[in-house]
Protein backbone atom coordinates (compact mmCIF):
# COMPACT_ATOMS: atom_id res chain seq x y z
CA UNK A 1 0.00 0.00 0.00
CA UNK A 2 1.13 3.55 -0.66
CA UNK A 3 3.07 5.05 2.26
CA UNK A 4 3.88 1.69 3.85
CA UNK A 5 7.56 0.78 4.18
CA UNK A 6 8.76 -2.70 3.28
CA UNK A 7 12.48 -2.20 3.99
CA UNK A 8 14.61 0.37 5.83
CA UNK A 9 18.03 1.96 5.65
CA UNK A 10 20.79 0.79 7.95
CA UNK A 11 20.25 2.04 11.49
CA UNK A 12 16.46 1.92 11.18
CA UNK A 13 14.09 -0.95 11.84
CA UNK A 14 10.76 -1.82 10.23
CA UNK A 15 7.85 -1.62 12.64
CA UNK A 16 4.18 -1.72 11.60
CA UNK A 17 4.96 -0.41 8.11
CA UNK A 18 7.18 2.44 9.32
CA UNK A 19 10.94 2.89 9.59
CA UNK A 20 11.91 3.86 13.14
CA UNK A 21 15.19 4.35 14.92
CA UNK A 22 16.20 1.16 16.65
CA UNK A 23 14.85 1.10 20.18
CA UNK A 24 12.38 3.89 19.44
CA UNK A 25 8.83 3.44 20.59
CA UNK A 26 5.54 5.21 20.71
CA UNK A 27 4.67 7.42 23.66
CA UNK A 28 1.11 6.77 24.81
CA UNK A 29 1.11 10.07 26.69
CA UNK A 30 2.40 11.97 23.65
CA UNK A 31 -0.10 10.30 21.34
CA UNK A 32 -2.99 11.03 23.69
CA UNK A 33 -1.98 14.68 23.98
CA UNK A 34 -1.62 14.99 20.19
CA UNK A 35 -5.09 13.55 19.63
CA UNK A 36 -6.64 15.81 22.26
CA UNK A 37 -4.95 18.85 20.65
CA UNK A 38 -6.19 17.72 17.24
CA UNK A 39 -9.79 17.62 18.47
CA UNK A 40 -9.35 21.11 19.89
CA UNK A 41 -7.89 22.36 16.58
CA UNK A 42 -10.77 20.84 14.61
CA UNK A 43 -13.33 22.53 16.84
CA UNK A 44 -11.53 25.87 16.45
CA UNK A 45 -11.28 25.63 12.67
CA UNK A 46 -14.93 24.61 12.37
CA UNK A 47 -16.09 27.50 14.54
CA UNK A 48 -14.17 30.22 12.69
CA UNK A 49 -15.03 29.01 9.19
CA UNK A 50 -11.62 27.67 8.16
CA UNK A 51 -12.29 23.91 8.29
CA UNK A 52 -12.33 23.38 4.53
CA UNK A 53 -13.38 19.79 3.81
CA UNK A 54 -14.48 20.35 0.20
CA UNK A 55 -17.90 18.90 1.00
CA UNK A 56 -21.21 20.44 2.13
CA UNK A 57 -21.51 20.12 5.92
CA UNK A 58 -24.99 19.91 7.48
CA UNK A 59 -23.79 19.13 10.99
CA UNK A 60 -20.63 17.93 12.64
CA UNK A 61 -19.50 16.04 15.72
CA UNK A 62 -16.22 14.65 17.02
CA UNK A 63 -15.46 11.93 19.51
CA UNK A 64 -12.71 13.01 21.91
CA UNK A 65 -9.97 10.40 22.13
CA UNK A 66 -9.82 7.97 25.01
CA UNK A 67 -6.53 6.20 25.57
CA UNK A 68 -6.96 3.49 28.24
CA UNK A 69 -4.27 2.99 30.78
CA UNK A 70 -1.95 0.07 30.27
CA UNK A 71 -3.41 -3.02 31.90
CA UNK A 72 -1.41 -3.98 34.96
CA UNK A 73 -0.46 -7.54 35.82
CA UNK A 74 -2.83 -9.16 38.37
CA UNK A 75 -0.10 -9.14 41.03
CA UNK A 76 0.75 -5.44 40.76
CA UNK A 77 -0.87 -2.22 41.92
CA UNK A 78 -0.69 1.52 41.38
CA UNK A 79 -1.70 4.68 43.20
CA UNK A 80 -5.45 5.31 43.60
CA UNK A 81 -7.26 7.93 41.53
CA UNK A 82 -8.57 10.72 43.73
CA UNK A 83 -12.01 12.17 43.06
CA UNK A 84 -12.62 15.66 41.66
CA UNK A 85 -16.05 17.29 41.84
CA UNK A 86 -17.26 20.56 40.32
CA UNK A 87 -19.80 22.88 41.95
CA UNK A 88 -21.32 25.48 39.62
CA UNK A 89 -23.49 28.14 41.24
CA UNK A 90 -25.54 29.91 38.58
CA UNK A 91 -26.22 33.37 39.91
CA UNK A 92 -29.21 35.66 39.43
CA UNK A 93 -29.55 39.43 39.32
CA UNK A 94 -28.21 41.76 42.05
CA UNK A 95 -30.72 43.53 44.29
CA UNK A 96 -31.52 47.26 44.19
CA UNK A 97 -28.25 48.13 45.92
CA UNK A 98 -26.23 46.22 43.34
CA UNK A 99 -25.39 43.36 45.70
CA UNK A 100 -26.05 39.67 45.22
CA UNK A 101 -28.29 38.74 48.17
CA UNK A 102 -28.15 35.69 50.40
CA UNK A 103 -25.69 32.99 51.31
CA UNK A 104 -24.71 29.51 50.24
CA UNK A 105 -23.37 26.58 52.29
CA UNK A 106 -21.72 23.40 51.09
CA UNK A 107 -22.69 19.99 52.44
CA UNK A 108 -20.81 16.68 52.27
CA UNK A 109 -21.72 13.32 53.75
CA UNK A 110 -24.17 14.70 56.29
CA UNK A 111 -22.21 17.77 57.45
CA UNK A 112 -22.60 21.37 56.30
CA UNK A 113 -20.16 24.28 56.20
CA UNK A 114 -20.77 27.72 57.56
CA UNK A 115 -22.69 30.11 55.33
CA UNK A 116 -20.73 31.98 52.68
CA UNK A 117 -22.02 35.38 51.54
CA UNK A 118 -22.69 35.26 47.82
CA UNK A 119 -21.87 38.90 47.25
CA UNK A 120 -18.55 38.50 49.07
CA UNK A 121 -17.73 35.41 47.02
CA UNK A 122 -18.60 37.27 43.84
CA UNK A 123 -16.38 40.22 44.73
CA UNK A 124 -13.54 38.05 46.00
CA UNK A 125 -13.66 35.97 42.83
CA UNK A 126 -11.88 38.85 41.12
CA UNK A 127 -9.01 37.15 42.96
CA UNK A 128 -9.89 33.51 42.29
CA UNK A 129 -7.14 32.20 44.59
CA UNK A 130 -8.65 34.04 47.59
CA UNK A 131 -12.16 32.78 46.78
CA UNK A 132 -10.90 29.22 46.44
CA UNK A 133 -9.16 29.50 49.80
CA UNK A 134 -12.40 30.67 51.47
CA UNK A 135 -14.30 27.62 50.22
CA UNK A 136 -11.38 25.26 50.86
CA UNK A 137 -11.05 26.42 54.46
CA UNK A 138 -14.75 25.86 55.14
CA UNK A 139 -14.73 22.37 53.62
CA UNK A 140 -11.62 21.32 55.52
CA UNK A 141 -13.39 22.12 58.80
CA UNK A 142 -15.86 19.28 58.18
CA UNK A 143 -15.08 16.06 60.05
CA UNK A 144 -16.24 14.04 57.02
CA UNK A 145 -13.40 15.50 54.92
CA UNK A 146 -9.72 14.69 55.34
CA UNK A 147 -8.20 17.36 53.11
CA UNK A 148 -9.35 19.01 49.88
CA UNK A 149 -7.81 21.49 47.45
CA UNK A 150 -10.13 23.97 45.73
CA UNK A 151 -9.76 26.08 42.59
CA UNK A 152 -12.25 28.76 41.52
CA UNK A 153 -13.40 30.56 38.40
CA UNK A 154 -16.23 32.89 37.41
CA UNK A 155 -18.01 34.32 34.41
CA UNK A 156 -21.00 36.61 33.94
CA UNK A 157 -23.55 34.00 35.00
CA UNK A 158 -21.87 31.55 37.39
CA UNK A 159 -19.33 30.85 40.11
CA UNK A 160 -17.50 27.54 39.71
CA UNK A 161 -15.40 25.62 42.25
CA UNK A 162 -13.44 22.44 41.53
CA UNK A 163 -12.78 20.31 44.62
CA UNK A 164 -9.96 17.75 44.67
CA UNK A 165 -10.35 15.19 47.46
CA UNK A 166 -7.45 13.48 49.27
CA UNK A 167 -5.25 16.43 48.36
CA UNK A 168 -1.74 17.01 49.67
CA UNK A 169 1.02 14.83 51.07
CA UNK A 170 -0.41 14.45 54.58
CA UNK A 171 -4.12 13.59 54.58
CA UNK A 172 -5.78 13.01 57.94
CA UNK A 173 -8.67 10.64 58.55
CA UNK A 174 -11.03 10.21 56.75
CA UNK A 175 -9.05 9.48 53.60
CA UNK A 176 -11.87 10.20 51.08
CA UNK A 177 -10.64 7.54 48.64
CA UNK A 178 -12.66 5.78 45.95
CA UNK A 179 -16.05 6.97 44.64
CA UNK A 180 -17.59 9.55 46.96
CA UNK A 181 -21.03 11.05 47.61
CA UNK A 182 -21.67 14.31 45.78
CA UNK A 183 -21.17 17.66 47.40
CA UNK A 184 -24.30 19.75 47.75
CA UNK A 185 -24.67 23.52 47.63
CA UNK A 186 -27.45 24.85 49.85
CA UNK A 187 -28.45 28.47 49.07
CA UNK A 188 -30.47 30.49 51.56
CA UNK A 189 -34.10 31.31 50.78
CA UNK A 190 -33.33 34.86 49.67
CA UNK A 191 -30.15 33.93 47.79
CA UNK A 192 -29.64 35.32 44.31
CA UNK A 193 -29.11 31.84 42.84
CA UNK A 194 -30.89 30.51 39.76
CA UNK A 195 -29.64 26.92 40.08
CA UNK A 196 -26.78 24.75 41.33
CA UNK A 197 -25.09 22.00 39.32
CA UNK A 198 -22.71 19.49 40.93
CA UNK A 199 -20.95 16.88 38.82
CA UNK A 200 -17.99 14.51 38.96
CA UNK A 201 -15.01 15.65 36.92
CA UNK A 202 -12.98 12.57 37.78
CA UNK A 203 -14.38 9.59 39.63
CA UNK A 204 -12.37 8.26 42.55
CA UNK A 205 -10.95 4.76 42.08
CA UNK A 206 -8.96 2.42 44.35
CA UNK A 207 -5.48 1.20 43.46
CA UNK A 208 -5.35 -0.92 40.33
CA UNK A 209 -6.38 -4.53 41.06
CA UNK A 210 -7.85 -3.49 44.44
CA UNK A 211 -11.41 -3.08 45.67
CA UNK A 212 -12.33 -1.89 49.13
CA UNK A 213 -13.82 -4.28 51.70
CA UNK A 214 -17.05 -2.77 53.02
CA UNK A 215 -19.94 -3.23 55.41
CA UNK A 216 -23.38 -1.72 54.93
CA UNK A 217 -25.40 -1.21 58.09
CA UNK A 218 -29.05 -0.11 57.86
CA UNK A 219 -31.73 0.57 60.47
CA UNK A 220 -35.39 1.02 59.62
CA UNK A 221 -37.29 4.21 60.37
CA UNK A 222 -39.10 2.37 63.20
CA UNK A 223 -35.85 1.50 65.00
CA UNK A 224 -36.08 3.18 68.43
CA UNK A 225 -33.11 1.74 70.30
CA UNK A 226 -29.35 2.08 70.11
CA UNK A 227 -26.60 -0.20 68.85
CA UNK A 228 -22.91 -0.89 69.18
CA UNK A 229 -20.24 -2.91 67.40
CA UNK A 230 -18.48 -6.01 68.67
CA UNK A 231 -15.36 -7.55 67.12
CA UNK A 232 -12.51 -9.66 68.54
CA UNK A 233 -13.82 -9.49 72.15
CA UNK A 234 -14.14 -5.70 72.01
CA UNK A 235 -17.28 -3.62 72.13
CA UNK A 236 -17.69 -0.08 70.88
CA UNK A 237 -19.54 2.75 72.56
CA UNK A 238 -23.29 2.83 72.04
CA UNK A 239 -24.67 4.72 69.05
CA UNK A 240 -28.11 6.23 68.51
CA UNK A 241 -30.18 5.49 65.42
CA UNK A 242 -29.46 9.00 64.14
CA UNK A 243 -25.67 8.71 64.57
CA UNK A 244 -23.60 10.72 62.11
CA UNK A 245 -21.01 9.26 59.75
CA UNK A 246 -18.23 10.65 61.95
CA UNK A 247 -19.73 9.18 65.17
CA UNK A 248 -19.89 5.72 63.59
CA UNK A 249 -16.35 6.04 62.22
CA UNK A 250 -14.94 7.16 65.58
CA UNK A 251 -16.67 4.29 67.39
CA UNK A 252 -15.20 1.75 64.95
CA UNK A 253 -11.68 3.16 64.87
CA UNK A 254 -11.51 3.09 68.66
CA UNK A 255 -11.49 -0.73 68.38
CA UNK A 256 -8.08 -2.43 68.08
CA UNK A 257 -9.35 -4.74 65.32
CA UNK A 258 -10.27 -1.82 63.06
CA UNK A 259 -7.62 0.22 61.26
CA UNK A 260 -8.38 3.04 58.85
CA UNK A 261 -12.06 3.26 57.91
CA UNK A 262 -14.50 5.75 56.44
CA UNK A 263 -18.28 5.90 56.80
CA UNK A 264 -20.77 7.28 54.29
CA UNK A 265 -24.28 8.16 55.45
CA UNK A 266 -27.39 7.81 53.29
CA UNK A 267 -31.09 7.94 54.06
CA UNK A 268 -33.99 6.77 51.90
CA UNK A 269 -36.60 5.41 54.26
CA UNK A 270 -33.97 3.44 56.18
CA UNK A 271 -30.88 5.12 57.57
CA UNK A 272 -27.74 3.42 56.25
CA UNK A 273 -24.02 3.69 56.90
CA UNK A 274 -21.56 2.29 54.35
CA UNK A 275 -18.32 1.44 56.13
CA UNK A 276 -15.28 1.37 53.83
CA UNK A 277 -12.04 -0.19 55.11
CA UNK A 278 -8.62 0.87 53.83
CA UNK A 279 -5.27 -0.88 53.54
CA UNK A 280 -3.68 2.15 55.20
CA UNK A 281 -3.71 2.03 58.98
CA UNK A 282 -3.06 -0.57 61.67
CA UNK A 283 -4.24 -3.21 61.09
CA UNK A 284 -4.42 -2.89 57.28
CA UNK A 285 -7.67 -4.13 55.72
CA UNK A 286 -7.16 -6.32 52.65
CA UNK A 287 -9.75 -8.72 51.30
CA UNK A 288 -12.22 -9.68 54.03
CA UNK A 289 -13.69 -6.89 56.19
CA UNK A 290 -13.41 -7.28 59.96
CA UNK A 291 -15.72 -9.91 61.53
CA UNK A 292 -18.08 -7.23 62.76
CA UNK A 293 -21.20 -7.88 64.82
CA UNK A 294 -23.95 -5.36 65.56
CA UNK A 295 -25.69 -5.55 68.92
CA UNK A 296 -28.86 -3.66 69.75
CA UNK A 297 -29.97 -2.33 73.10
CA UNK A 298 -33.49 -1.40 74.18
CA UNK A 299 -36.65 -2.78 75.73
CA UNK A 300 -37.38 -5.33 72.99
CA UNK A 301 -34.03 -6.55 71.68
CA UNK A 302 -35.55 -9.22 69.44
CA UNK A 303 -37.81 -6.66 67.75
CA UNK A 304 -34.95 -4.18 67.50
CA UNK A 305 -32.67 -6.76 65.88
CA UNK A 306 -35.25 -7.25 63.14
CA UNK A 307 -34.94 -3.54 62.33
CA UNK A 308 -31.16 -3.79 61.76
CA UNK A 309 -29.30 -5.33 58.82
CA UNK A 310 -25.56 -5.71 58.21
CA UNK A 311 -24.16 -6.83 54.86
CA UNK A 312 -20.50 -7.41 54.02
CA UNK A 313 -18.66 -6.93 50.70
CA UNK A 314 -15.30 -8.62 50.35
CA UNK A 315 -12.48 -6.55 48.90
CA UNK A 316 -9.98 -7.74 46.28
CA UNK A 317 -6.21 -7.39 46.23
CA UNK A 318 -3.42 -8.38 43.82
CA UNK A 319 -2.49 -11.09 46.29
CA UNK A 320 -5.75 -13.03 46.44
CA UNK A 321 -5.49 -16.80 46.07
CA UNK A 322 -8.56 -16.48 43.86
CA UNK A 323 -6.33 -14.92 41.22
CA UNK A 324 -4.96 -18.41 40.56
CA UNK A 325 -8.38 -19.67 39.45
CA UNK A 326 -8.60 -19.60 35.64
CA UNK A 327 -12.35 -19.02 35.59
CA UNK A 328 -12.11 -16.10 38.00
CA UNK A 329 -9.17 -14.70 36.07
CA UNK A 330 -11.23 -14.73 32.86
CA UNK A 331 -14.17 -13.11 34.64
CA UNK A 332 -11.87 -10.48 36.10
CA UNK A 333 -10.32 -9.77 32.69
CA UNK A 334 -13.77 -9.09 31.22
CA UNK A 335 -14.60 -6.71 34.06
CA UNK A 336 -11.24 -4.98 33.68
CA UNK A 337 -11.75 -4.60 29.94
CA UNK A 338 -15.04 -2.84 30.65
CA UNK A 339 -13.35 -0.66 33.27
CA UNK A 340 -10.64 0.39 30.82
CA UNK A 341 -13.25 1.98 28.56
CA UNK A 342 -15.63 3.27 31.24
CA UNK A 343 -14.60 6.89 30.67
CA UNK A 344 -14.83 6.81 26.87
CA UNK A 345 -16.67 9.98 25.87
CA UNK A 346 -19.68 10.24 23.59
CA UNK A 347 -19.60 12.41 20.49
CA UNK A 348 -19.40 16.16 21.02
CA UNK A 349 -21.40 18.40 18.71
CA UNK A 350 -19.22 20.94 16.90
CA UNK A 351 -20.34 24.43 15.96
CA UNK A 352 -19.65 24.70 12.22
CA UNK A 353 -19.33 27.94 10.25
CA UNK A 354 -19.46 27.57 6.48
CA UNK A 355 -16.20 28.26 4.64
CA UNK A 356 -16.11 31.41 2.46
CA UNK A 357 -13.97 31.01 -0.68
CA UNK A 358 -12.25 34.31 -1.54
CA UNK A 359 -9.89 34.31 -4.50
CA UNK A 360 -6.76 36.37 -4.00
CA UNK A 361 -6.74 36.40 -0.18
CA UNK A 362 -3.64 34.17 0.00
CA UNK A 363 -5.47 31.15 1.42
CA UNK A 364 -6.01 28.31 -1.03
CA UNK A 365 -9.38 26.61 -0.52
CA UNK A 366 -10.86 23.44 -1.96
CA UNK A 367 -12.73 25.58 -4.53
CA UNK A 368 -9.45 27.03 -5.86
CA UNK A 369 -6.65 25.50 -7.89
CA UNK A 370 -4.22 28.03 -6.43
CA UNK A 371 -4.14 31.31 -4.51
CA UNK A 372 -1.03 33.49 -4.67
CA UNK A 373 -2.53 36.42 -2.79
CA UNK A 374 -3.58 38.55 -5.78
CA UNK A 375 -6.08 38.65 -8.64
CA UNK A 376 -3.55 39.31 -11.39
CA UNK A 377 -3.18 36.87 -14.26
CA UNK A 378 0.02 35.89 -16.00
CA UNK A 379 1.92 35.00 -12.84
CA UNK A 380 0.92 31.36 -12.76
CA UNK A 381 -2.37 31.78 -10.88
CA UNK A 382 -5.03 33.68 -12.84
CA UNK A 383 -7.63 36.17 -11.62
CA UNK A 384 -10.08 33.33 -10.85
CA UNK A 385 -7.49 31.35 -8.89
CA UNK A 386 -6.97 28.76 -11.62
CA UNK A 387 -3.54 27.32 -12.38
CA UNK A 388 -2.15 28.76 -15.64
CA UNK A 389 -0.58 26.60 -18.31
CA UNK A 390 3.20 26.40 -18.10
CA UNK A 391 3.35 27.13 -14.38
CA UNK A 392 3.55 25.11 -11.19
CA UNK A 393 2.36 26.44 -7.83
CA UNK A 394 3.58 25.24 -4.44
CA UNK A 395 1.58 25.93 -1.27
CA UNK A 396 3.20 27.18 1.93
CA UNK A 397 1.47 24.29 3.64
CA UNK A 398 4.15 21.56 3.46
CA UNK A 399 1.73 18.67 3.95
CA UNK A 400 -1.55 17.38 2.60
CA UNK A 401 -3.20 19.00 -0.42
CA UNK A 402 -1.86 22.49 0.31
CA UNK A 403 -5.31 23.84 1.24
CA UNK A 404 -4.97 26.70 3.71
CA UNK A 405 -1.61 27.98 2.47
CA UNK A 406 -0.50 30.70 0.05
CA UNK A 407 0.92 29.59 -3.32
CA UNK A 408 4.21 30.52 -4.89
CA UNK A 409 4.05 30.02 -8.67
CA UNK A 410 6.90 29.72 -11.16
CA UNK A 411 7.31 28.64 -14.81
CA UNK A 412 7.93 24.94 -15.41
CA UNK A 413 11.37 24.43 -16.95
CA UNK A 414 11.70 21.81 -19.70
CA UNK A 415 8.06 21.51 -20.65
CA UNK A 416 8.70 22.89 -24.17
CA UNK A 417 7.01 26.21 -23.45
CA UNK A 418 8.59 29.66 -23.21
Amino acid sequence: AQGVCTECHQGLELRSGACLAKGAGYSTVGTELSLINLVSDIKGLAANGTLDTGYPVASMAVKPPFVPLERLAPNSSSAPTTEIQRVEIRIGQPDGSGKLPGTVALSFNGETTGELELDLLLRVLNDTAEAALMVESELNLLTTIGNVAVSASRNETSLTFEVVFHAGDLVQSPLNLGPLPLLQAVPSAEAGVNSVVVDVVRKGEPDANFTFPEHRLCVTSSFAGSFNFAVANETSVGLASNASATEVRDALQALDAVGEAEVFLSQNGSRCWTIRYYAEGDPPHLGQPPALEVRTTGENRRRLSADVSLDASEGATPFDEADLDDALLAEGADAEEAALTRNASDFDEVAYTEVVHTCGDGIRTTAEGCDDGNNIGGDGCDSLCRLEVGFACVSSRPYGSGVGGIDTCSPVCGDGRQ
